[in-house]
């Protein structure tokens, strides 16, 4: 390859990759996120350092709102798209709950989850148990699943919701299936919103 057009290459590939940088405050993510989840809250948790800057550095992410038709709040990150997390089937994804208005437990748990998903690989049906920190939030564990997806710029942007469970659902989910015990919740109108304390669907 001649040097000149060798150079022009270089030059396409760096432009092309800047072009292709997609993160959360995109506008076609936005539009994404509106569509899925509902009207946008004028109200932003805003983390005092930065996700960006690190977990050792005590960095967190921003949590966003968008209010639901049946009145529940979409508590979700704002930051992790663009970031290079683990394989998921959701793409690059934002953590999301959805639960009453004011539910801020909610808030603490997707940012102490945030910087987990570029370590850890999260996928649909997957279940995580949430030990002495589900005592304070009236949910023994929590099931993933991927809410919703679209391909931007030819990359998967996506939105991986955490919804809260019992003791017994995780018990009941490791004998059969993450996906079944998602038809469950979805059949006793507990899905996609987290409601604490409430009673279990397995006897």
């Amino acid at each position: 390859m001649k040097k000149a057009q060798f150079i022009w290459t270089l030059i396409l590939i760096v432009f092309t990759g800047a072009t292709m940088a997609i993160e959360y405050n995109d506008t076609l993510v936005q539009e994404f996120m509106k569509k899925s989840l509902g009207e946008p809250v004028d109200s932003v948790y805003h983390a005092a350092v930065p996700f960006q800057m690190g977990y050792d550095a005590g960095g967190a992410a921003d949590v966003y709102q968008f209010k639901r038709p049946d009145g529940n709040i979409c508590y979700i990150t704002g930051g992790l798209i663009g970031e290079s997390q683990k394989p998921s089937d959701a793409g690059n994804y934002e953590l999301l709950i959805i639960m009453g208005q004011g539910e801020e437990w909610g808030v603490n748990l997707i940012r102490m989850l945030a910087f987990s998903t570029l370590e850890e690989s999260f996928n649909s049906g997957e279940t995580m148990d949430l030990g002495s920190f589900g005592k304070e939030v009236g949910f023994d564990a929590i099931l993933f699943d991927k809410f919703a997806s679209t391909t931007i710029n030819g990359k998967e942007i996506g939105i991986m919701l955490v919804i809260g469970i019992t003791k017994s659902e995780l018990k009941w989910k490791f004998k059969n299936s993450g996906d079944e015990l998602l038809k469950k919740l979805k059949e006793n109108g507990l899905y996609p919103v987290s409601k604490p304390n409430r009673k279990s669907i397995i006897k």
